[in-house]
Parts: structure tokens; sequence; C-alpha cells
């Protein structure tokens, strides 16, 4: 099955819970992937026979500057705008790293991941 993947995608944005965060920012890095099914019978060497990665960029910029509380939401909200863009896609997953995440102790990253699949379960 195809797959495009945009990896390591670094933005500086102000998600968080604690208003802190909201005010001082943070590094966020964010990996995406994304499985879909290729029209070959179709194929005429031309973006919209495929997925394009500066579109899945773009839609991925504007919902990390978008502040949410948490980064589940972020993360959902960029499947959800790949799956109304592209309805043939099968399969995508949306990670999002939050560095430095304020805790007691010392964390390189705090992370979650989430799937296009386990969306169209619900």
């Amino acid at each position: 099955m195809p797959q495009i993947a945009l990896q390591g995608l670094q933005f500086i944005a102000y998600h968080g819970y604690y208003p802190e965060e909201n005010q001082l920012g943070g590094k966020f890095e964010l990996d995406l992937i994304v499985d879909f099914v290729l029209q070959t019978h179709q194929w005429e060497d031309q973006l919209q026979d495929t997925l394009n990665y500066e579109e899945l960029y773009l839609i991925s910029r504007l919902e990390m500057q978008n502040t949410q509380k948490l980064i589940e939401t972020v993360a959902l909200n960029i499947l959800l705008e790949i799956g109304k863009r592209w309805p043939f896609i099968r399969e995508a997953e949306v990670t999002i790293r939050k560095k430095s995440p304020i805790i007691e102790g010392t964390a390189h990253h705090s992370s979650f991941s989430i799937r296009w699949s386990e969306l169209r379960q619900h």
C-alpha cells in the first residue's frame, strides 16, 4: 500500500493545560504517516493522483498554531482534516511529541499517537 510520511516536523506552539505553557510556548515535533489507495488505472503523474505532502504540512502547521490544552486534541484535528481532504486514505497516524514537558522530573519529551482506523471504529 502506498504511503506518504512527514517525520520530525518542528514547531513552536502554545499547547498545554497550564497557563505558563500557553504563555511561554514550547517545542513540539510531529510525525505524520498516511497510507492510501493508489488509483493506477487513472495515473497521470499529477498531484491529484496522490497525497500532496505540502498540503499535509499546511494542515499540520495550521492545527499546531491553533492552541489547545491537549496535544491529543491537536492530533485528532489533524486526522479529521486529512480525512476530509482525502477520502481515499486507508490509514493515517499522527504522533506529536512535546519536548521537555513540565513535570516534576526530567523527560526528553511526552508524546501522543493516534490512528485514523481508531476514529472510524466509533
